[in-house]
């Protein structure tokens, strides 16, 4: 419990998470005919695809893992999260076209580096970290920036990961939602 307080500690986090609230798991192919049906590599090491008949698509922590938002275990949903004209989010069903990993320039790499350490993320996650990037562009032609951030340092870090939710890199008026990928065995 203790290293959950830290997690929480460590990850200054400004998004409220959305709750999946889904009936029942359905195979990908049953959405949509132009629905992604797995995650690519490496990103299937952190991540699976998982299918709803009420409300799309979402990616999930695989087995042995979670996503942590605080104290609160998550998914990321494919449902579009720009706000309307209302300045609510859409939160429409959605399911993702496509799920691609892309290179990042040098420029992009420090500059996620420095937003990571603006939230308010230890310095130990974010010095010399790696980090790899997953474009998952959406039927409302969204496309959200799924970045995996692995610490220079996994003893320090306790062999937490973090997952990284944003948009253009996360600059401007996009806050990243910041989620940590804890091993099950850790807490």
């Amino acid at each position: 419990m203790r290293f959950l307080v830290l997690l929480a500690a460590a990850l200054l986090l400004g998004r409220p998470a959305l709750a999946q609230n889904a009936n029942h798991v359905v195979p990908c192919a049953t959405i949509s005919p132009g629905a992604v049906t797995s995650v690519p590599a490496p990103f299937d090491t952190y991540m699976q695809l998982v299918c709803y008949n009420g409300s799309g698509q979402a990616l999930m922590p695989p087995d042995g893992t979670q996503w942590l938002d605080g104290n609160n275990a998550l998914g990321l949903t494919s449902m579009d999260d720009r706000p309307g004209p209302d300045g609510q989010p859409h939160l429409s069903r959605g399911w993702y076209l496509s799920l691609t990993p892309r290179e990042i320039a040098p420029a992009d790499d420090a500059a996620l580096h420095q937003v990571l350490l603006a939230q308010g993320v230890r310095p130990d996650y974010v010095k010399g970290a790696g980090i790899i990037e997953l474009d998952a562009a959406t039927v409302a032609g969204q496309v959200k920036q799924e970045f995996i951030v692995s610490p220079a340092d996994p003893v320090a870090t306790q062999g937490v990961k973090l997952l990284l939710e944003c948009h253009e890199f996360c600059r401007g008026d996009d806050k990243p939602w910041i989620l940590g990928i804890v091993p099950e065995n850790a807490h």
